[in-house]
């Protein structure tokens, strides 16, 4: 370790690793980089901390996907021209390509996803189309390996050897403090502590003065569903991106992080178990697993979203020993999920570790409320099955992750979602003054006929209203009432599905009206 360099970097993930690319073609020499974690080859997936903190930072086992799109990602379009921004993000992507990313590309814009954006805007939903470059977990590793073996050549790598705080004179830096004492002076400083780093970051800004702003913290759910469920989708978008703003409390709520045939593992961040998405590029498994986040930005006087995230997912830990997985249709009705019905659930979690619990007690209400719109208007974008299981817990850094549901809209119920024939609404509404013009008819003939006007209503009318209320049960609409049958076995979406319940559900409004059993109603 020199006296004194030039630039130091703190941290070695994705925005340090570029930074220190971008200094060695300026020609900028005398470097170091001082990372908290382990160098790449020693680095194990199991391992808590070895997960998120290292040469790569938490996207060295992550499930590698390149988002080719300046739409998503964060917020620099509010600091960089667009045009400057879309330049930058060529760069990278040309940079990973040399190192040894693949050349195939998801998501191509194509007629299939102009119609995609087009359907979503009429479910009250905004679809973003993107390209995506996907590495596969099994990838990145290599990947990484062959940028820490060109940087090696040009500058100083210090592993594990974490960083205490950011030296400063009067307004100018001066270098940096390690936690073992020794001081490291440099003309600059750069910082990229990542998700590991946040709270580090946020002290540093605090103590120095520095004027910030708190970022959105993002809470919600990590979904698992049957791959052939969502495989429509994936196929065309792969990474689909869908952004909705709960009409109850106006919150920005999108999908994250879709995993194609992956699954779903846990990270431990400060003694916090929280939960992720993994996709292979060779290695299947059955499932498709997403997030679901809803934004929430808070005001003065509280200025600690990274706490709060932090406090819902040691709720989560507390309650589950860990991580929690519910079943939709438990949480629809307003029950825990018990490894019985988990064990009957027709998708399997890939997390097998996780406890069998209730999302009620760990999650607020707006937020639960804003994600089951959210898969509302998801609805006509794919398939939800209400045994589909959710899975609790903390999405990286500040967003818990975890939720599911399904309700139905007055559309649904009177209009069956406005996909139905104008003909056929005729009908239906012909088929209702009929009935009623029935029974004022048998009222009458039996008040002037006595039992034999039963027989005048039998031979005519009424078996005429019976075959088109019968040929239109078939298609599921009635006006003021629904069959009680499951959406896979043609039922209205937000049909009770309980076991010998009655009442309202507290978390969906539903009116619970009969019996049934517990797989389908």
């Amino acid at each position: 370790m020199r006296d004194r360099y030039q630039v130091v970097i703190v941290g070695a993930g994705p925005s340090a690793i570029f930074a220190a690319l971008t200094l060695m073609k300026g020609n900028v020499k005398n470097i170091a980089i001082f990372e908290k974690g382990k160098d790449i080859h020693n680095r194990k997936r199991g391992r808590a901390m070895d997960l998120l903190c290292g040469w790569g930072g938490a996207g060295a086992f992550s499930d590698g996907k390149l988002t080719l799109s300046t739409k998503v990602g964060g917020f620099l379009s509010d600091f960089i021209p667009q045009t400057e921004l879309t330049t930058l993000l060529k760069k990278a992507d040309e940079t990973y390509l040399s190192f040894g990313a693949p050349k195939e590309i998801h998501g191509k814009s194509s007629d299939k996803t102009e119609a995609l954006y087009h359907e979503a805007k009429l479910a009250g939903l905004e679809f973003i189309p993107m390209e995506i470059r996907h590495l596969g977990t099994e990838n990145c590793v290599s990947l990484l390996t062959n940028i820490r073996t060109t940087v090696d050549k040009k500058m100083e790598v210090f592993f594990e050897t974490p960083v205490k705080e950011i030296l400063v004179d009067g307004t100018k830096t001066k270098g940096i403090l390690l936690e073992n004492g020794i001081e490291v002076n440099a003309e600059y400083v750069i910082c990229g502590p990542g998700r590991v780093g946040a709270g580090w970051i946020k002290n540093e800004v605090q103590r120095l003065g520095i004027p910030s702003i708190s970022s959105p913290v993002d809470i919600g759910v990590r979904v698992e569903a049957p791959a052939s469920v969502l495989q429509t989708l994936t196929d065309l978008a792969y990474e689909a991106k869908f952004i909705y703003y709960s009409k109850t409390f106006d919150e920005k709520v999108r999908t994250f992080c879709m995993n194609p045939f992956g699954e779903v593992v846990t990270e431990t961040i400060e003694e916090i178990v929280t939960v992720n998405g993994h996709s292979y590029a060779e290695k299947k498994t059955e499932n498709t697993n997403f997030a679901i986040l809803v934004s929430s930005t808070f005001t003065e006087p509280f200025n600690d979203p990274i706490g709060y995230g932090k406090y819902i997912a040691r709720l989560a830990n507390l309650l589950g020993n860990g991580v929690i997985v519910q079943r939709l249709g438990d949480f629809l009705d307003g029950r825990r999920s018990t490894p019985d019905r988990i064990t009957r659930c027709m998708t399997q979690p890939t997390l097998p570790s996780a406890t069998p619990g209730d999302l009620s007690f760990v999650l607020p209400y707006r937020h639960l409320k804003s994600i089951v719109e959210m898969l509302e208007a998801l609805k006509p974008m794919m398939t939800v099955e209400s045994r589909t299981p959710w899975i609790l817990s903390t999405h990286a850094p500040l967003q818990p992750a975890p939720s599911l549901a399904e309700a139905a809209s007055l559309e649904d119920y009177f209009l069956g979602g406005r996909k139905i024939p104008w003909w056929a609404l005729g009908i239906s509404g012909m088929a209702s003054f009929l009935d009623i013009t029935g029974t004022v008819l048998i009222v009458s003939f039996l008040y002037i006929l006595g039992p034999r006007g039963l027989f005048i209503e039998f031979r005519g009318g009424a078996v005429l209203v019976l075959a088109i209320y019968l040929l239109w049960c078939n298609n599921h609409t009635y006006q003021g009432f629904q069959y009680r049958r499951a959406p896979d076995q043609g039922g209205l979406p937000g049909t009770d599905h309980s076991p010998q319940r009655r009442g309202r559900n507290p978390h969906t409004g539903h009116q619970h009206l009969g019996q049934g059993r517990d797989d389908q109603t």
